[in-house]
């Protein structure tokens, strides 16, 4: 009878300790794993579309840059953490280049030195590189096409993925120019560092004064309307909302929005329905990442306006961005008076008091091209 008292009591002892450990553990992960959109590549299914490279924004720009290379490996010492330079740092102007990021083509293509780019990823979707060689993927990189390819200059955004590669190259005596993905910030920097490394820092100076007005625009005209409670839609099956850290969300802010997922741990996380219908959003905007999947407006509130995007100005974290900001402007507060309508994409919005209805607009990475 004693043993068997003691072993109950050891029983209980070691149910509540193995309790404890597992709850422990669900509440790390709930922490700290990264969502699923963390980890997929950029596509209409994920990869394709883009939400990798920019894959996808969330940790701040310094972790990143860890995460992808380490201090050690770096050539230089970096005082910040913007744009950095590997392997070959001679200051001679490239004339081959390889990007191995959707949203870092789009930067060259807007300084106008879409002639000069041999290599781009496989998701690289402007017309203007549509018989450029593909050199992998965004997550996926093939050293040895990119050594085919000769160049003088190849253009990164730190990820785990391509780290290998990159490193390997600059191993090499490849310049790799490395530029932190996310929001307005570091585009900013990106269209700076590109275009002194493209040697026409004066285009660069130029699309930046233009990114930084139509930003500024958009951030005045939000201004003296209502915030409305929105979610950012970025998938359907899982459910997946735009959170602190990505850059859908900074855009969200600044046109007026109040995200319903702002307490969200992760930058894009996966959100119940319940719970999304529980917060009752105004405004429900989706992105062209959800395409393919059921359409038919979110059953949520008969006051709940849906709208969905079309275009990747919400996918990548490129020029294009003063454009989302724009669409996303109009569709929190649509019939808004500016002096340019919405960006070169499209939207739709569904709700019973409103017309299917479309908008469309040169871009502001569009507008500044020239030839070089």
């Amino acid at each position: 009878m004693k043993y068997t008292r003691k072993g109950a009591k050891l029983s209980k002892a070691l149910a509540a300790g193995l309790a404890l450990f597992f709850g422990l553990l669900v509440f790390t992960l709930e922490r700290e794993a990264p969502s699923a959109l963390e980890q997929a590549p950029r596509s209409s299914s994920q990869e394709a579309q883009g939400l990798a490279a920019d894959l996808v924004p969330g940790d701040s720009v310094s972790s990143k840059r860890d995460n992808a290379f380490s201090q050690e490996e770096i050539s230089r010492e970096q005082g910040s953490s913007g744009p950095y330079l590997l392997g070959n740092t001679s200051s001679s102007t490239p004339r081959r280049v390889v990007s191995l990021s959707p949203a870092l083509t789009e930067v060259v293509i807007a300084l106008g030195a879409a002639q000069r780019l041999v290599g781009v990823t496989r998701f690289c979707d402007d017309p203007k590189v549509s018989e450029i060689d593909r050199i992998g993927g965004f997550l996926d990189p093939s050293l040895e096409a990119i050594l085919s390819t000769a160049p003088d200059l190849i253009v990164a955004e730190p990820s785990p993925g391509n780290r290998d590669a990159v490193l390997q190259l600059a191993k090499l005596d490849f310049a790799v120019l490395v530029i932190p993905h996310g929001g307005v910030a570091e585009m900013r920097a990106a269209l700076l560092a590109v275009s002194e490394h493209l040697g026409v820092p004066e285009r660069g100076r130029s699309l930046l004064e233009s990114f930084d007005q139509s930003i500024e625009e958009v951030r005045r005209a939000a201004a003296s309307k209502p915030v409305r409670r929105a979610a950012l839609i970025y998938g359907r099956d899982p459910l997946v909302l735009a959170g602190p850290g990505s850059f859908g969300n900074e855009l969200l802010t600044m046109a007026g929005g109040e995200n319903i997922a702002n307490n969200s741990k992760v930058p894009y996380a996966n959100y119940p329905l319940e719970l999304l219908v529980a917060k009752a959003p105004e405004v429900v905007i989706e992105t062209p990442m959800t395409a393919g999947e059921d359409k038919k407006p979110l059953l949520l509130h008969e006051s709940t306006r849906h709208v969905v995007v079309s275009g990747d100005a919400l996918l990548r974290p490129s020029p294009a961005l003063a454009d989302a900001a724009r669409m996303l402007l109009f569709a929190l507060h649509p019939g808004i008076d500016m002096e340019e309508d919405v960006s070169r994409s499209s939207w739709r919005p569904h709700g019973s008091t409103q017309e299917t209805t479309a908008i469309s607009s040169k871009t502001t990475s569009r507008a500044s091209e020239k030839s070089p």
